[in-house]
């Protein structure tokens, strides 16, 4: 009982200590007022400042600009220590609830996570592979260096793998990189694949070939003649038995998504 009374005792005077006025409580409850003002406002470089050091290693000041709200920002709450740090809670008018994460920094404290940032932060790899795709790779094939442009979400620089002169995200947005030559053939064998992986998905065998995955089908798969690499007329796709489709051209292939039971070595 005594351990009881003695452990309410210092939670009382940890909780008086943080919410005395001029308390850790209040400058808190400053920061983080501070920096969802500075998002609402469009102050994106103040807000950024507001970040600890590891989380601007993660995001670019630009990526803030999914955060900006026209609302007039709500009441704080503070919640309590958690994981990620001291969390206070914004209790929107609407109902709305958005939850920061403080971390004592240095001389002050550092907004350590922001609930709204983990939803964008949570479509980074799509943002950065869309932007590489649409913007970096068809500059980098006319000649310009990827060094030029930057990952949307945490603003380093692309560049090119030594080993295999892939496009490369030093965040890992783009996995192992994304081919820099033969953008438009990769892009029509990915669609011959996903094709190939909607007719086995109807229980078909695997086809010897393209064309006869077009006269198995009725015409309701494929092409008659097959696919033709886009930078070779001459040169046509082939379906090989590792369950890619391959370009000749490029010396490329790109695996086809086959369920259990319906690959080339599959009996039915």
């Amino acid at each position: 009982m005594g351990r009881l009374l003695a452990a309410l005792l210092i939670a009382s005077v940890i909780f008086a200590l943080l919410m005395r006025p001029y308390g850790p409580a209040t400058s808190m409850r400053k920061v983080a007022g501070s920096y969802l003002w500075n998002l609402d406002t469009g102050n994106l470089e103040e807000a950024y400042g507001l970040l600890t050091d590891s989380l601007r290693g993660e995001v670019a000041v630009p990526l803030l600009e999914h955060l900006s709200d026209s609302t007039a920002p709500g009441r704080l709450l503070l919640k309590g220590r958690e994981a990620r740090g001291y969390a206070v809670a914004e209790k929107g008018a609407d109902g709305s609830s958005r939850m920061v994460w403080l971390r004592r920094e240095g001389d002050g404290w550092r907004v350590g996570g922001d609930s709204s940032l983990d939803g964008v932060l949570g479509r980074a790899s799509m943002m950065c592979r869309e932007h590489a795709g649409e913007v970096v790779l068809p500059s980098v094939m006319a000649g310009r260096s990827p060094e030029n442009y930057s990952c949307p979400v945490t603003g380093a620089a692309y560049h090119l793998s030594p080993d295999s002169g892939r496009l490369v995200c030093p965040a890992g947005h783009l996995g192992d990189g994304l081919n820099v030559t033969g953008l438009a053939c990769s892009q029509r064998r990915d669609s011959v694949a996903a094709t190939v992986a909607e007719y086995l998905a109807e229980g078909h065998p695997y086809p010897s070939s393209l064309p006869e995955m077009w006269r198995s089908s009725g015409g309701r798969f494929g092409q008659r003649g097959g696919y033709r690499c886009p930078d070779n007329a001459y040169a046509y796709y082939r379906l090989l038995p590792d369950s890619t489709v391959y370009c000749p051209h490029h010396d490329a292939a790109t695996e086809v998504a086959v369920c259990p039971g319906s690959g080339p070595d599959e009996t039915r």
